[in-house]
């Protein structure tokens, strides 16, 4: 089974999902793991938790999962849109966010039991979503695209990042640091 992602929200318990809708979980810091119930099949590209208990998926045909018990059970969510989300994250138990294919950002601020459209501006898919504060938010994409919002994700703007490569990944050490990889 191929993963496509990893969060560990304590040192020893962790989260693994890829294929499929395929979830495994660990409790000794990696040594051993066990698949997990779920209820979306398609493919998930993103898992996050906010802590040991409450946590996230994210994957193509719009598909977005919650569970509030560790992953022991898992229930889908409506995202209210059908195109492909590569990342999920949330700033807190109520925030969040979530990017995709053709610049697609939605919002929720009930825990993702509702989502709302957030106009990005662009058509450019989108890779990854990080916070750097509860207001601040940066997301980037194809041709070297960097969107930053800052009031939580509602209004965007283009942060020109000089570069015209596919950005997959960004990471945040503080607010104001912020480094971003990709091809090439």
């Amino acid at each position: 089974t191929m993963l496509y992602s990893v969060n560990f929200p304590t040192i020893n318990i962790g989260y693994a999902a890829g294929i499929g809708g395929v979830i495994i979980k660990t409790t000794d810091s990696g040594k051993t793991w066990s698949k997990q119930s779920n209820p979306i099949s398609n493919h998930i590209y993103r898992i996050f938790f906010l802590n040991k208990d409450t946590g996230y998926v994210a994957g193509r045909d719009g598909n977005i999962g919650r569970t509030y018990n560790g992953g022991q059970t898992w229930t889908k969510l409506a995202s209210g849109t059908s195109t492909l989300l590569n990342y999920i994250n949330f700033k807190n138990k109520n925030n969040g966010l979530a990017v995709g294919d053709d610049g697609l950002i939605i919002s929720t601020t009930d825990g993702g039991t509702s989502w709302k459209n957030v106009n990005s501006g662009t058509n450019l898919l989108l890779n990854c979503v990080k916070y750097t504060s509860l207001n601040n938010v940066y997301t980037v994409g194809l041709n070297g695209l960097i969107l930053k919002s800052s009031d939580g994700g509602n209004k965007w703007k283009n942060d020109n990042s000089g570069i015209s490569d596919r950005l997959v990944s960004i990471c945040f050490p503080n607010e104001f640091t912020g480094y971003a990889v990709g091809a090439n």
